[in-house]
């Protein structure tokens, strides 16, 4: 019998124990999208069929196959009615650690009861990389992160006021920290950087982002101007003014 993770084969020998097995399904489990695994035995590359005459048997163990992990929802004929061969199981509510998915197949026929084939299942929360930023200038950001064990590379995007500008699909960096700048920014624009880890099939990564700003301290100027009644409206700054008086205005740069 043959166990298969999603769309790849776990090719599982009968009567080998796990620790023979090199295949570990690493599984994410994220707050927003939940946590599943799809997993089928004995299908056909084609069809996705089950053998003839057979019925199938799941079970979710601690890793000393002691105590089912009755938190672990496991769904059934999701390949239509009366299949048991290819299942979808929800871990969202199952805590982090290591687990055995069991499978056993029996005849219908015979009703002979194959032994039982494991996979084991490890989840994870997700890495995500926690992102400083540093004002290098009046025009320019630096922004620093840890790198994640586990990553090869990061894709970056760069947004300015929410509009994304740039897209960096494959930055690598050989320090302990990544560095990435934005230069010629202006005060008052809002920066974001969006950094996505990207690994191995192993990894189990999340996007991490941060939004920062360069402020502009406003100042206080007093100009005193002397102008004649026969030189009225006076223009000055952009500003019309039709009479005499004390006026706050705001300085063009």
């Amino acid at each position: 019998m043959q166990l298969r993770k999603a769309i790849y084969t776990a090719m599982l020998t009968l009567g080998v124990s796990m620790a023979a097995y090199a295949q570990i399904d690493t599984v994410c489990v994220r707050e927003t999208t939940g946590a599943f695994g799809f997993y089928s035995v004995d299908t056909d590359a084609a069809s996705l069929a089950s053998s003839v005459n057979s019925v199938y048997s799941w079970q979710v163990f601690l890793t000393d196959t002691s105590t089912a992990v009755l938190d672990a929802v496991i769904t059934t004929e999701i390949a239509g009615p009366g299949s048991t061969n290819q299942i979808q199981i929800d871990w969202t509510e199952v805590p982090t650690g290591n687990y055995l998915v069991e499978v056993v197949e029996t005849d219908t026929i015979t009703n002979c009861v194959g032994d039982p084939v494991y996979i084991e299942v490890q989840l994870l929360e997700p890495l995500q990389p926690e992102i400083l930023c540093d004002t290098i200038s009046i025009s320019e950001f630096a922004f620093t992160w840890e790198n994640l064990q586990g990553a090869e590379s990061y894709q970056i995007e760069v947004f300015v006021d929410g509009i994304s500008i740039d897209f960096i699909p494959n930055y690598v960096t050989n320090s302990e920290q990544g560095l990435f700048t934005v230069p010629n920014i202006l005060p008052g624009q809002l920066v974001g950087l969006l950094v996505t880890p990207v690994g191995s099939n192993e990894a189990c990564f999340e996007a991490g982002s941060t939004e920062c700003s360069i402020t502009c301290t406003p100042i206080s100027v007093n100009i005193e101007e002397t102008i004649c009644q026969n030189d009225l409206p006076y223009e000055w700054n952009n500003n019309v003014y039709t009479s005499g008086g004390s006026y706050d205005v705001t300085l063009l740069t």
